[in-house]
């Protein structure tokens, strides 16, 4: 009998590496070829960016606001119901707002009819309030800063208000709709330039009524001048004969002799 002999090879731990790491090498290379690779890229960059980014307050941001320019024919004044003029309507419809305490130099620097550069920005749609207004035919300006101290001795400007409001009702129809900072509604512009004043409250009471083109009616307190019509309303609705006392929000303060008027007078 013959035997024969062959040499047993051990097994080695490392005899099977270099065909694992070939096998492991190619499966990567198919990956990175893949369409999932570029979306794992994708990924993880806009992770990295998120992460990188605080959030911001608008509220503090020093671009919260963004300086906007706006050039028009002035329309007509805007005064509020205790006789000061503190803002403009462009031929536009654009509602201008400026502080109530230069009522006066606004109105020694711009007229009806007169051609204005506006700066500021818009604190609701349509409504920008001023930084600084200059009347392109006279070339006269006015910013909007505060006023200068009294000088010793003097007593300071009279504050809002020392100018009696009367009872006033209007009819007509609907220009513009004014805004607040929050964009609600607190205000119209009518046909005849009058401006009626009312709470935030009524926007949802006469959401129906308040459309640009519809009939208007309101009556309550203010003031008629030559620089305009202005009324804090108690009641509105379509028509005279159709008003409806405005429901405030509990806590709302009227402003005092805003309440309906015993005989409004036209």
């Amino acid at each position: 009998m013959r035997y024969s002999h062959r040499a047993v090879r051990p097994n080695r731990p490392g005899a099977a590496i270099p065909g694992r790491l070939v096998g492991s090498l190619g499966a990567v290379g198919r990956f990175l070829c893949s369409p999932l690779w570029l979306l794992l890229l994708v990924a993880l960059a806009t992770t990295d960016q998120t992460r990188g980014q605080e959030p911001k307050d608008p509220r503090s941001s020093s671009d919260a606001f963004e300086t906007t320019v706006v050039q028009d024919v002035v329309a007509q004044y805007l005064m509020n119901p205790d006789g000061f003029v503190d803002g403009l309507l462009l031929s536009n419809n654009t509602v201008i707002r400026f502080p109530p305490h230069l009522s006066q130099v606004l109105l020694q620097t711009v007229s009806p009819q007169d051609v204005v550069r506006v700066e500021g920005f818009f604190e609701s749609p349509g409504t920008l309030h001023a930084s600084s207004i200059i009347d392109l035919q006279s070339q006269r300006s006015v910013v909007g800063d505060l006023p200068p101290p009294s000088p010793p001795g003097r007593p300071p400007p009279p504050p809002p208000g020392h100018v009696p409001r009367e009872p006033l009702s209007a009819t007509g129809t609907i220009r513009v709709l004014t805004r607040g900072k929050r964009s609600e509604i607190n205000g119209v512009v009518l046909s005849d330039g009058t401006f009626v004043h009312f709470p935030p409250p009524a926007e949802v009471q006469f959401a129906a009524l308040l459309s640009e083109g519809k009939p208007f009616a309101a009556t309550g307190y203010g003031i008629s001048n030559r620089y305009g019509c202005s009324i804090e309303a108690a009641a509105i609705g379509p028509s005279l004969s159709q008003l409806e006392m405005i429901a405030l929000e509990p806590g709302f303060k009227p402003t005092p002799g805003t309440g309906p008027p015993s005989a409004p007078h036209p």
